[in-house]
């Protein structure tokens, strides 16, 4: 008579769960593989859509002002520059005379005249001389005048070789959670 024993057939079955254990795991293992996969993918790609942020805010920064401030990137946005005429004179040095910027300026922003030849720190402290003004008072589009806010006074420490000034923004920090 044919057929199978009860030892065979438990022998059968043991190894039918020892490979069906072994395959469950692979399986297990292969798709934890995939989602970590596309976990990292996606930081990737959240990296480089961050990445981009920044450069491109960054690339609008007034060159020297761009620091690391611990964990945080720190920078002064330019708003908008021209040509000068002429820096401000005694005896009140509150009046710049520009080529019009084109274009209407908030007040409250300040002005920069080269910069180069100060410390960092020089553009972010208020220095009198130094190359950053007060805040300066709202500038129409065709306007041939940069006046300082109220009674403000100020003298530029540098001349621009290129006789440039630029109105930069409040400085913009991105900072890093840790």
């Amino acid at each position: 008579s044919s057929g199978f024993t009860l030892i065979e057939l438990v022998i059968v079955i043991v190894l039918l769960a020892i490979v069906a254990t072994i395959s469950v795991q692979f399986v297990a293992l292969s798709t934890r593989g995939a989602l970590d996969v596309s976990s990292r993918q996606q930081r990737a790609l959240q990296s480089v859509v961050i990445s981009e942020q920044i450069s491109r805010e960054v690339r609008e920064a007034f060159p020297l002002s761009v620091r690391s401030n611990g964990p945080c990137l720190e920078w002064l946005p330019i708003v908008a520059a021209t040509r000068y005429e002429q820096l401000t004179t005694g005896p009140d040095f509150d009046e710049v005379t520009i080529s019009p910027f084109g274009r209407a300026i908030d007040g409250g922003l300040r002005a920069i005249v080269y910069g180069y030849g100060s410390g960092q720190s020089a553009l972010y402290d208020n220095l009198n001389p130094g190359p950053v003004s007060p805040p300066i008072d709202p500038v129409s589009a065709g306007d041939t005048a940069l006046n300082f806010s109220g009674t403000a006074s100020h003298r530029f420490r540098e001349r621009s070789p290129e006789k440039r000034i630029f109105v930069v923004g409040n400085r913009v920090s991105i900072c890093q959670n840790t």
